[in-house]
């Protein structure tokens, strides 16, 4: 929502308007999966938990559109709050870009506004966050980064999906890298008020799941390995980064596989294509002691936990 729209969006927008309604899943898995040359077989429609909508607020970002697109392709029923309803249909392809079309336009800023779109769902991811080049002021960080946290989660929490079982109710934050420094060389105030979010997610009654990416490429996914860690760790490695759709994929996971009590760095390296990615979130909950690739880095002099 907060920032420009991928360079390559532009194709698969024009593929969902020509086939808007009539495209078949399956033709629209294998559209997206040549288009950002990810294997079939990586991109295959895994069975939902549940059939409650899943909620992207900022989705027609460079990172929230490609989560929205990956989530559809996995069968999973997706809405999207968005700001406008013109750029909704320039970048996710919409048709009516209404609520029919499961569009809700709103801002994360605005409580009142999130609350029609997060009425009836379970789980949200929020892909809504302010670039280091919007040239925002600090109230307007805040307002994104913690206060749209904050509001997003009152709007899950509202009356009308507290009948829900207990521990249904779950939020996926998007993050980022870089918030263990007081004094970080790149968006301060952002990586601030985005560790401030963390922290009040973590003091909610509710499963959440914090993926704080290192730094965001537009490049295809699916050509490196991904690698899990915690502490800033992959900076002072120089892996610092990560494609927009490799994030896209894994967060895609956790909300398809209902992670949560995870709160875990993304990067990646060369080496073998991560397919499994199952196997990559369930790494991330290891030891602090080392890193999901354990014979890359120890980290038992940086960390130690006590029995």
């Amino acid at each position: 929502n907060y920032s420009s729209p991928p360079k390559d969006s532009l194709d698969i927008t024009q593929v969902t308007v020509m086939f808007h309604r009539s495209f078949t899943l399956t033709a629209f898995v294998a559209a997206y999966s040549l288009h950002h040359l990810i294997p079939l077989a990586a991109a295959a429609i895994h069975p939902t938990k549940d059939a409650t909508p899943v909620l992207i607020t900022g989705a027609t970002g460079r990172t929230g559109s490609l989560l929205y697109f990956e989530l559809l392709a996995r069968g999973v029923p997706v809405r999207a709050l968005v700001r406008s309803a013109d750029r909704a249909r320039a970048v996710l392809g919409c048709h009516a870009c209404n609520e029919s079309d499961g569009i809700y336009v709103g801002d994360v800023t605005d409580l009142s506004s999130i609350l029609p779109a997060a009425k009836g769902v379970t789980t949200v991811a929020i892909a809504a966050g302010v670039s280091g080049t919007d040239g925002a002021d600090g109230a307007e960080i805040r307002a994104v980064e913690f206060d749209g946290v904050r509001n997003t989660a009152a709007a899950l929490s509202q009356s009308d999906n507290r009948g829900v079982p207990e521990g249904t109710l779950r939020i996926v934050l998007i993050s980022s890298m870089g918030t263990m420094s007081p004094n970080p060389s790149f968006g301060r105030d952002i990586l601030f008020w985005k560790l401030n979010a963390e922290a009040f997610l973590g003091s909610l009654a509710v499963g959440t799941t914090v993926v704080k990416p290192c730094g965001l490429t537009n490049g295809p996914a699916g050509n490196s390995t991904l690698i899990t860690g915690h502490d800033d760790v992959f900076l002072e490695a120089d892996h610092t980064v990560v494609t927009r759709l490799d994030v896209a994929r894994v967060v895609a996971e956790v909300v398809v596989e209902r992670s949560k009590g995870l709160r875990f760095d993304l990067c990646a390296r060369n080496g073998p294509v991560t397919n499994d990615l199952v196997e990559l979130i369930e790494g991330s909950k290891r030891s602090w002691e080392y890193v999901t690739d354990g014979d890359m880095m120890k980290l038992g002099e940086k960390v130690k936990v006590k029995q």
